[in-house]
């Protein structure tokens, strides 16, 4: 296994650009693989695509609810693969 298979990524569901960029800093520095989404549609692509280890959202986007991604998730049964 490669180091990039054996390090974690973490999708951050955020539209603020400059929030979202401090939040991939400090984990990238922590030692994860940050993923920006700045849409729950984006956000469930990423979760297709890359499988997070950990799933962080925002709880108020842009006309959006993080809570609606969690219930996405749930009901396309991808919630068992990361901790939200």
């Amino acid at each position: 296994m490669s180091a990039a298979e054996a390090t974690p990524c973490v999708l951050l569901v955020e539209a603020n650009e400059d929030l979202a960029q401090d939040v991939s800093n400090d984990l990238r520095e922590s030692g994860y693989i940050p993923v920006v989404a700045a849409t729950i549609d984006s956000g469930m692509q990423e979760v297709r695509n890359r499988h997070p280890a950990l799933i962080v959202v925002n709880r108020m986007l842009a006309g959006e609810s993080g809570v609606d991604l969690c219930q996405q998730l749930r009901s396309q049964g991808e919630d068992g693969r990361a901790h939200v």
